[in-house]
């Protein structure tokens, strides 16, 4: 499989060709790699939604330090190694998107006062 990371402008980066059985510190160090825009500004997480590897596998990326909206990554199958499987699916989603404005709790009335001369 290859991660293909899509820049800003439409174009993108891939990755070099990875195993489907990849762990966390190998594949953040693929991503680091080929997509060099995103180094260093994106935690790989692997989540375990599947109880077997070869059922499928689902990564979690964290941007972090990156001030800007990425664009969206994606799977595809591999050249020399392919992606073999019934009904293959490489599903993404974004869980939280980006954005430039910060949420703050609500300050209660009563902390609120000012000082009168």
């Amino acid at each position: 499989m290859i991660l293909r990371c899509y820049l800003e402008d439409g174009s993108y980066q891939e990755t070099d060709e990875m195993s489907y059985n990849i762990g966390q510190a190998w594949f953040q160090y693929y991503l680091n790699e080929g997509c060099t825009y995103f180094r260093n500004k994106v935690r790989v997480e692997i989540d375990d939604a599947y109880s077997y590897k070869v059922n499928g596998r689902s990564f979690l990326l964290y941007f972090e330090g990156f001030n800007a909206a990425p664009g969206q990554f994606e799977l595809i199958s591999g050249v020399d190694d392919p992606t073999q499987g019934d009904e293959l699916t490489y599903p993404t989603s974004v869980v939280r998107a980006y954005s430039t404005n910060i949420f703050y709790e609500n300050v209660p009335f009563e902390l609120l006062y000012t000082a009168e001369q």
